[in-house]
């Protein structure tokens, strides 16, 4: 058993924790979010516009007729696109890093599968009967962009 000295109280030993990292089972603050990583969230935000953009777009043409992709599968990849830059918009905002680092991108790597899904697949079923246009063809790639951006930022998590 330990003794004080006659002079000094039990309690003169014992100092206040000065931040989480002293406290037994405490957290240790997290750090901010990189300027890379925010420039990863803006990349991954105009990648979801894009595909939005590109849902307007001429899909395919069939003589002098064009079908822009808002009249199929182009409103599928559109709101797609939407989330996706919504995402990318919460990667940039978020101040911190943490759960909501990972979450994001999550969600705009599921948002790009389903856009490269839809787009691969109507590619190849337009491609034999027409044309495929401009539209369907950078909702493709724009997927891909989304897709590589979104695993990026999953596996480094900058």
């Amino acid at each position: 058993m330990t003794t004080n000295p006659p002079d000094e109280p039990a309690y003169s030993r014992w100092t206040w924790p000065t931040g989480p990292e002293d406290v037994p089972g405490g957290t240790a603050s997290r750090a901010d979010l990189s300027p890379r990583a925010r420039r990863l969230g803006w990349f991954i935000s105009g990648a979801g516009l894009v595909i939005v953009v590109a849902a307007m777009l001429p899909w395919k043409t069939i003589g002098p007729d064009h079908f822009n992709g808002t009249m199929g599968d182009g409103l599928l990849t559109g709101a797609f696109g939407l989330v996706a830059a919504a995402a990318g918009l919460g990667r940039v905002l978020t101040r911190r890093e943490g759960r909501w680092t990972t979450i994001w991108p999550a969600v705009a790597l599921t948002m790009a599968t389903f856009t490269c899904l839809i787009a691969y697949t109507d590619v190849l079923a337009i491609a034999e009967i027409a044309p495929v246009g401009i539209g369907l063809l950078l909702t493709f790639v724009s997927g891909i962009g989304l897709a590589v951006a979104s695993v990026i930022a999953l596996l480094r998590r900058i």
